[in-house]
């Protein structure tokens, strides 16, 4: 008896408070279970003003699905974010494009996992006014050219985020950024890009591929994401690591750079332990600080962030220090180290040169994040984080 009579309470509301409390739903309870419950409810469920912004990222989608957002009109003229995730299902291409074409407002596309034949049908069907674009860990049978169209329809975007898309090649990059006005860019684990496989370049060259390309494309980087990007290790007799400024490389072009990821780099690890181990010379790394840090720690209210999750611990030591040699007492900003793993901070107060580290540390302490994310760590002196 008492749940007919909240369920008689519920259905006494008016539209618009029905409405606002569906706002607070995820879409795919709007779809599986809030549309299901009567027609009234279906009808408001299918309002515009619930489907502007729109996060299935929770329900595999699949050719029917599609469809269904289509004949249902869920998406369509008002919708501006549009959130995916596909399961192993055939046949999606099709209904996508049709999708994407209905939203000719749409600002944000992200789509993740799945299958494609292709992905430059779908990038050709996204609209000019399309700000962000993220497509993680997509896997593409056919990886053609078909991009010289897309270099005037990506005008407006400014956030690309290519993460686990290793078919994505460097002629694929070169033509989609043309013409872009990128402040963020992740191409985490695209091990192809920057002469990696199958050409296989020496890192040096690698390094200096990917200074070039971005200072020449996207000048303008706020965020660099290359997690997992310089995968190879180092060959014996490779003398372009007794270069000290290749990790300068990677910051010298970008000079409104404020975060970036270098974790899970072998080339990059192997770089870092020659020179603290062969050498014994750990100041290689304060030219690569200068660089991305420069003038910018003198600014109010800065944050920089550095990525080294699964960096050895010499390593990730090494740039500690570095860091902390150039950062000053005065310093009003925020320099934060992310690492994966939780003994880390203990085991770096407790090293060796725990003197260097000493003067400058009063709390550590351990951020929470989400599951999905590395967790940073980060000790704090003033105002700022080291």
């Amino acid at each position: 008896m008492r749940t007919i009579q909240v369920h008689s309470a519920i259905e006494n509301l008016p539209d618009d408070l029905l409405l606002r409390i569906f706002s607070f739903l995820e879409h795919d309870d709007l779809i599986r279970s809030v549309s299901r419950v009567s027609r009234r409810w279906n009808t408001i469920s299918r309002a515009s003003s619930l489907w502007s912004c729109v996060n299935l990222s929770n329900l595999k989608m699949s050719n029917y699905r599609l469809k269904y957002l289509l004949r249902r009109k869920l998406v369509g003229p008002t919708t501006r974010a549009l959130v995916l995730c596909f399961g192993h299902s055939p046949s999606i291409q099709t209904p996508l494009i049709s999708v994407i074409n209905s939203c000719p407002q749409l600002q944000r596309f992200c789509i993740s996992s799945g299958r494609l034949e292709s992905f430059w049908p779908i990038a050709l069907a996204l609209p000019q006014c399309l700000r962000t674009l993220k497509v993680n860990h997509l896997v593409v049978k056919h990886c053609d050219d078909h991009l010289l169209e897309f270099r005037q329809r990506s005008t407006n975007l400014n956030h690309l985020n290519l993460t686990g898309c290793g078919w994505f090649a460097d002629r694929h990059l070169l033509r989609f950024l043309e013409g872009t006005s990128l402040t963020h860019l992740d191409v985490s684990r695209c091990y192809r890009l920057f002469g990696g496989p199958p050409v296989c370049s020496k890192l040096a060259s690698r390094l200096k591929l990917l200074s070039e390309r971005l200072s020449q494309l996207c000048p303008n980087l706020v965020h660099l994401g290359v997690c997992s990007v310089f995968t190879l290790t180092v060959e014996p007799g490779d003398e372009s690591i007794q270069n000290q400024s290749l990790l300068t490389m990677i910051v010298e072009s970008l000079p409104l750079l404020y975060s970036l990821d270098l974790s899970e780099n072998t080339s990059l690890v192997e770089y870092v332990s020659w020179w603290i181990t062969a050498k014994n010379d750990s100041q290689v790394l304060l030219p690569f600080f200068r660089t991305f840090i420069g003038s910018k720690m003198s600014r109010k209210g800065t944050t920089m962030e550095l990525h080294l999750n699964r960096w050895p611990l010499a390593c990730t030591h090494a740039m500690l220090i570095a860091a902390d040699t150039l950062l000053t007492e005065s310093t009003s900003s925020k320099f934060v180290l992310h690492f994966e793993h939780p003994f880390l901070l203990q085991e770096l107060l407790n090293s060796a040169p725990k003197l260097v580290l000493q003067g400058s540390l009063r709390t550590a302490e351990r951020k929470h994040s989400p599951p999905d994310k590395d967790p940073a760590f980060s000790t704090a002196k003033s105002s700022r984080l080291i």
